[in-house]
Parts: C-alpha cells; sequence; structure tokens
C-alpha cells in the first residue's frame, strides 16, 4: 500500500518513504506478551560509545513549548542555545526519561560522529500539535526539514512525522529519528521475531514481518511504550523503496531510533512517520493489551469478515461438487477408481 503525506514545506518535491503490511498484528501482539518474559538476548555491541542520544546539559531550556494530549500525555518542546529540541514526554506528570535537549532530529555518520539538528522555529498549530522546522549545512549539501508532532486526545500516544530533504547527495550519512530517550534508565526491547527483553538492539535493515513497532519498557515494567513506523508508510514497496531503514537502541546509551539512508542519502525529500504509544499499567499483560489496543484503534485497523458455513452448507456444497465430476453415477454414487 502507498500513501505518501503531504507538506507543504516540500511541495511538489519526489518524496521516498519506506513501507510494510498489517496483515500480522494478531500474531506479532501474542509474540510480545510472550517474549517480554523471556531471558535477555544479547545484541551486537559494536556502537556502544559512539551513539549516545541522552541530554548532555543540566541546564534549564530557554524557553519551553507544551502540548497535552490523552491518557495524562504531555510533550514539552525545549530551546535551548543552540535552538528547539524535541525535549521530553511526560505521563502522568512524571518524565518518560532524560530530555532530549539537543536536537529535533539526528544524524549519523558512517564514522560513528553524531550530529543534532536543532530547530530554528517552533510553531504551535493546536493545544496538541507543533511544527518545527529547520535547516543545517552537512558537508557540501544543505538539509531543510521539518517536524510534526501531534499528541492524541483520547489515548497516551503521538505521531512524529519528520520531512527532510537534500539539495545533492549526502554520502556517509544517515538519518536517526527518535522522539524519546531512554538513556537515564535501564530499559529492555523487544522487536519480533528479532530480539525479546534485550538491552541492546542493532537491525542494520528491517525485514518484512507484520508490524515493525518495537516494545520497548523498565524491568520493573513500571513504564512501557510501543515506538513503531506508522503503518501508512511503504516499508517493503519495492516500487518505493530507497536505501535501508534499520531499528537501533542501547539501554543507558542509544536511545531507541529508526535510521534512513543506509549511510547514503541521494538526493530528495525523505520521510519517515513514527508513533509512540505508552503505558504505565505496571505488568506485562495489561500494558501489551492497553498498548496493541491502542494501536489498533489509532491505525484503524479492522480483521476482514470471514464467513464460516454451517456443517450441512458444507457438505451440501461438497455433494454439489461431486455430482459434477464424471465419476458420479446418479443412483450409485460416486466411482473411486476407473475399472
Amino acid at each position: 500500500m502507498t500513501n505518501v503525506r503531504s507538506n507543504p514545506s516540500f511541495a511538489g518535491k519526489h518524496t521516498i518513504t519506506t513501507s510494510f503490511s498489517k496483515s500480522r498484528t494478531a500474531v506479532l501482539f501474542l509474540s510480545v506478551a510472550i517474549i517480554v518474559t523471556t531471558q535477555a538476548q544479547s545484541g551486537s555491541a559494536g556502537e556502544q560509545g559512539e551513539s549516545r542520544t541522552a541530554a548532555s546539559s543540566a541546564s534549564l531550556p530557554l524557553e519551553t513549548m507544551t502540548l497535552s494530549g490523552g491518557g495524562g500525555l504531555t510533550w514539552e518542546l525545549q530551546r535551548r542555545a543552540a535552538g528547539w529540541t524535541l525535549g521530553v514526554m511526560r505521563l502522568g506528570g512524571k518524565p518518560i526519561d532524560a530530555p532530549l535537549d539537543q536536537g529535533a532530529l539526528l544524524l549519523r555518520s558512517a564514522k560513528g560522529e553524531n550530529r543534532w539538528l536543532p530547530a530554528s522555529e517552533c510553531k504551535k498549530l493546536d493545544a496538541r500539535t507543533v511544527c518545527l522546522s529547520g535547516k543545517a549545512d552537512v558537508d557540501t549539501a544543505t538539509l531543510n526539514f521539518t517536524v510534526e508532532i501531534r499528541l492524541r486526545d483520547d489515548m497516551p500516544a503521538a505521531q512524529m512525522t519528520p520531512y527532510w530533504s537534500v539539495d545533492e547527495d549526502l554520502a556517509g550519512w544517515e538519518m536517526c529519528v527518535t522522539c524519546f530517550s531512554t538513556t537515564a534508565a535501564p530499559w529492555r526491547c523487544t522487536l519480533y521475531p528479532f530480539v525479546g527483553n534485550a538491552d541492546v538492539v542493532a537491525i542494520p535493515r528491517l525485514m518484512y514481518y507484520g508490524v515493525p513497532a518495537a516494545l520497548l519498557f523498565r524491568p520493573d515494567l513500571s513504564l512501557a511504550a510501543l515506538f513503531g513506523i506508522d503503518p501508512d508508510t511503504d516499508y517493503f514497496n519495492p516500487a518505493t523503496w530507497r536505501g535501508t531503514t534499520g531499528l537501533h537502541f542501547q539501554s543507558g546509551v542509544i536511545s531507541p531510533q529508526f535510521r534512513v539512508g543506509g549511510a547514503r542519502l541521494a538526493k530528495g525529500v525523505y520521510t519517515l512517520p513514527v508513533q509512540v504509544f505508552l503505558n504505565n499499567a505496571g505488568n506485562s499483560s495489561d500494558a501489551v493489551t492497553q498498548l496493541a489496543r491502542g494501536w489498533v484503534k489509532a491505525n484503524n485497523y479492522q480483521v476482514e469478515p470471514l464467513m464460516v458455513r454451517t456443517p450441512q452448507e458444507a457438505f451440501d456444497l461438497f455433494l454439489a461438487g461431486r455430482t459434477q465430476s464424471k465419476m458420479w453415477k446418479p443412483g450409485l454414487g460416486y466411482q473411486m477408481n476407473d475399472v
């Protein structure tokens, strides 16, 4: 399925997206509920220390802008000396983790260098929506970006829709899309079928498996989050696929992030809308159930109706088919073998 969302800032330009199917949702969430309690799996530690996204400054922000959504969720955007940053989400008044206080989007080089992109402008569209925008010179290219953040009013959930463009090929860089930190407290991640209860996840290229949403949770289950790609994008449509999209996370070091570009951002316009659903139920069964129901409702997921015949209807259909065969002998029945 293809659904490229429009953005006035990039009207008329070619848009590159990513893609997937919703067909295996029930299997996914059932597997998540089982894997949450499994033994932690170890992931690649090759990037330890390379992609730290923790807040680097303990100073107070110069200015804040707060969005209020459903279920006690708020999102505080913060302006620092360099510009506007993603700031911090709070659920029930408690911060999810440390603020992301360095920018709105994160560029990562093939050499492991991180470069946050702070926004020069932050415009509040309504009580639940804000749009950040900015630009940066990267090597010889100019990168323009906007990030729209919208909170739902009926549940503790948000959608973040970034758009970015480069006016020439940008070799050696990929874009990292994240919306909350996991650097101040321990976290674990389950992404079916790759990892379960893992404190390190390094998947350079996601493969087709249904819903690309990672379950992140505190070991004491005081907080859980479902962080995934918007199912209306093209995650695995061969006609629009460009580059690679991966997922990376390391408790205390790397905040959960989808990486786009595979160390090469070709000239063009990109978007990767992501969703985050939060829950503080305090136990795995309620958390997974409520997160799954929230995802289903937010994405209008519906199972196609299945017509089930009665035993008599099935027998009548079977018999009607047999009577049309040349092996059917009226008054005798069905001849099993030629004589």
